[in-house]
């Protein structure tokens, strides 16, 4: 698979684990803008609203990188009954 994708490794931000919202939220953040920065088009897949529960919509904010780098967003979105 080195021939078609890359490994990459980023660092957890925070003191506490993945349980802790904000632990979980900059360490995904550091995550999205490292993947952000390797693409030059950015197509984000479905997603939770994550309403009330202290942790960021990964989808929203990636196209929210992406925008602030210049690149084309394309989301890709299904609705359940």
């Amino acid at each position: 698979m080195t021939e078609v994708a890359e490994f990459v490794v980023t660092k957890k931000i925070g003191d506490k684990d993945a349980s802790d919202a904000d632990t979980r939220n900059r360490s995904l953040s550091a995550m999205r803008r490292v993947l952000i920065d390797a693409q030059n088009i950015t197509v984000a897949v479905g997603g939770l609203l994550h309403s009330g529960d202290g942790l960021v919509p990964g989808v929203s904010e990636e196209l929210a990188l992406a925008e602030q780098k210049g690149i084309p967003r394309f989301l890709v979105a299904g609705w359940a009954d």
